[in-house]
């Protein structure tokens, strides 16, 4: 993840700024429980952000990758002072 404006970032923190905490270039939608390839394949409700109010510790979700592959994050911590957030993620090899 990045911060500020870089290419070829999958998603981004902009905690603070415009409407999502977390931006995404690509797919994007929330999930709960256990991640798994097919919870994160299977998802339909497709989106470009976590919303500001939603960028917080516990929110997860899953990304898909410039790569093809899906990617399952968690926010673990966010400072909203110095826009810094920390996360767990899982990437999954592309399908063949």
């Amino acid at each position: 993840m990045v911060r500020g404006s870089v290419d070829g970032w999958d998603i981004r923190a902009a905690v603070g700024v415009g409407p999502y905490g977390i931006a995404s270039f690509r797919d994007l939608t929330y999930v709960s429980g256990e991640p798994t390839h097919d919870t994160c394949v299977t998802a339909t409700a497709l989106q470009r952000g976590i919303e500001q109010e939603k960028t917080r510790s516990g929110t997860a979700f899953c990304v898909k990758t410039d790569q093809g592959r899906w990617a399952w994050v968690k926010i673990t911590s966010v400072n909203a002072k110095s826009g810094d957030v920390k996360l767990d993620l899982h990437v999954w090899e592309a399908a063949a």
